[in-house]
């Protein structure tokens, strides 16, 4: 059965289509487990500093996210064509990832920009009231949704369900399990139970009825909710116009977002949510060379990473629309701007009051 559309902004996913520490996982290295990226040379390869004598650490995401594919896969990249070893971490996702650059137990990481500003300010509840300034955007990565699903046969068949029910919100120290909170409870959603876990294991408990409905925060598709599609029907839950606007009035990183027909086959049309663009991050420390020839060999094969991670929705031009708080590293800056991305002068290095980024 095709996907098709139910009430308020909610379309069912069918069985055929292809759909404290925070969660700090193993370290690995990228080159034994990293997903096949097309081998390349970059030109500009002459620029890079010495390689460190032991990897750089790449904080990830856990499985079933799109960061756990996406992290190895640029790792691949960077080894192959800079012959710079990366290892990677898995963690619970953008806010582990932020406490392990943190902590210089990793010098490259991820994080939805929601969260990266949360940090930066220290605004949030998990930062303890720290503002958090060891870490600088690289690049932009991807457009991060917020995406909930239900049995397409369950009682869950639009937002208003979700009042008072169980429903899981993907690792601990993940966007989903930091915003989903706020998230729900500015449209309307109250008294729900949420539940952190991981991804597979929260779609598992959704199937078996110990859980009512996942709410992620996540590439689109998610690899996890890809993967268990085809083994089940789940309805994606979709947000009205009204609901759509209070959650992008939750967070300044958090903005209105459509999840295209095309992001998952058998969606009949696009879905209204929210989203915030996922970028990625370096330690403040970082050498200058060795950011900008990262920042080079994302933004040169940025549409073969995001093919290789299976992730649909690219950033576009959305990084722009939050940035006025995280710097950028200043070795990246050189790189952004000659691929059409206007950095100003007063964005590199300040903490407060910077302004936004803009698309040249």
């Amino acid at each position: 059965m095709a996907l098709g559309p139910d009430h308020n902004g909610t379309a069912r996913l069918s069985r055929r289509a292809a759909l404290g520490a925070l969660g700090v996982g193993a370290l690995s290295l990228a080159s034994s487990r990293a997903a096949h990226a097309t081998p390349t040379t970059l030109t500009d390869r002459a620029s890079l500093a010495p390689a460190p004598a032991m990897p750089l650490i790449m904080a990830t995401g856990a499985p079933g996210g799109g960061f756990s594919l996406y992290g190895p896969a640029f790792a691949t990249l960077a080894e192959q064509s800079l012959h710079l070893p990366i290892a990677f971490r898995a963690s619970g996702g953008s806010a582990a990832n932020i406490l392990l650059l943190e902590q210089n137990a990793a010098q490259l990481g991820m994080a939805s920009l929601a969260i990266a500003n949360q940090a930066w300010m220290g605004s949030a509840r998990w930062t303890g009231g720290l503002k958090m300034r060891g870490f600088r955007a690289l690049f932009p990565i991807y457009q991060q949704q917020f995406q909930i699903i239900s049995l397409v046969d369950g009682k869950i068949r639009q937002l208003d369900d979700l009042v008072g029910q169980r429903i899981g919100v993907g690792p601990r120290g993940g966007t989903g399990a930091v915003l989903a909170p706020g998230l729900l409870r500015v449209t309307g959603v109250q008294g729900a139970k949420l539940i952190t876990g991981g991804y597979d294991q929260q779609i598992a408990a959704l199937r078996s009825g110990a859980l009512d409905a996942c709410a992620f925060f996540g590439a689109s598709p998610l690899p996890a909710i890809a993967h268990a599609a085809s083994g089940g029907q789940f309805r994606l839950i979709g947000l009205t116009a009204p609901s759509s606007r209070a959650a992008g009035s939750f967070d300044p990183g958090v903005s209105a977002s459509i999840v295209p027909r095309t992001a998952l086959p058998g969606l009949t049309r696009p879905v209204m949510t929210v989203g915030s663009p996922a970028m990625a991050l370096a330690r403040a420390d970082l050498p200058d060379p060795i950011a900008a020839a990262l920042t080079e060999a994302a933004l040169l094969h940025q549409a073969n990473l995001l093919a290789t991670a299976r992730i649909a929705v690219p950033a576009h031009d959305v990084w722009h629309a939050g940035i006025d708080t995280v710097a950028i590293h200043p070795g990246a800056v050189p790189v952004l701007r000659r691929h059409g991305i206007a950095v100003p002068d007063t964005l590199i290095g300040k903490p407060l009051g910077l302004p936004k980024l803009v698309k040249g």
